[in-house]
């Protein structure tokens, strides 16, 4: 499928998950009381370390990116299981800062080199040092979190890596890709970390960044992949 027609399917399903807001399931459909216990990050040190260095950046968009960012780590998590203690918890919540930061560092609609970028400029400024292979998988997270198929690359951490692209299309599609994500984890995540308009900021961004230019706009097609 050509990225235009991944771009095209992205935008009927944040289109019909709008319609069920208020609830993340199709038809208000609850399955909140199936007392799973769930690993829930409502907020990672490290996440928001590096999140704050792009505040000022981000602006009024801060709380629903941050919020987004904590739902695909806890979407992550729940994929990686027990193989991702805190390391590569902590390493996956640095990854996510910056897998859409230059939608507002860089203004940038094809986002993805860029925002590898910025982080390769800034992985090492808090409290973690990265090695040379954690750093590999962070740039794969941030490269490959659309791509719609299992990643599989020679080097970096292929678990992290597929984990975290499947936590963001769950979120990105309000649970409607979800890649087998239980419908009762989703559902206590949107109630527990709120949506906050996240998905209206993203609907906005070709308009915002690039307003006089349809061109400019379509360049986020780049960053889809089978």
């Amino acid at each position: 499928m050509p990225a235009r027609g991944n771009l095209f399917y992205l935008y009927i399903t944040i289109s019909i998950a709008i319609f069920v807001q208020r609830n993340p399931l199709l038809f208000g459909r609850s399955v909140i009381d199936d007392n799973t216990d769930h690993t829930i990050y409502t907020t990672n040190s490290v996440l928001d370390y590096h999140l704050n260095i792009f505040r000022q950046d981000i602006g009024n968009d801060f709380e629903p990116y941050r919020n987004h960012c904590l739902r695909v780590l806890t979407f992550a998590k729940h994929h990686c299981g027990d193989y991702c203690k805190e390391r590569e918890v902590n390493l996956m919540a640095m990854a996510l800062v910056y897998h859409d930061v230059a939608l507002w560092s860089d203004k940038q609609m094809n986002y993805l080199e860029p925002s590898a970028k910025q982080m390769q400029a800034h992985a090492n400024d808090g409290d973690e040092y990265w090695t040379e292979e954690e750093m590999v998988t962070a740039h794969e997270i941030v490269m490959q979190h659309h791509k719609l198929t299992e990643w599989k690359g020679d080097r970096g951490d292929g678990r992290l890596v597929n984990s975290v692209r499947k936590g963001d299309w769950a979120d990105a599609t309000f649970g409607l890709i979800r890649y087998g994500l239980p419908a009762s984890l989703l559902e206590d995540v949107y109630r527990r970390i709120p949506e906050s308009g996240f998905h209206m900021v993203l609907a906005g961004m070709g308009g915002r960044l690039s307003p006089h230019s349809i061109r400019g706009q379509l360049a986020v097609l780049n960053i889809f992949k089978l």
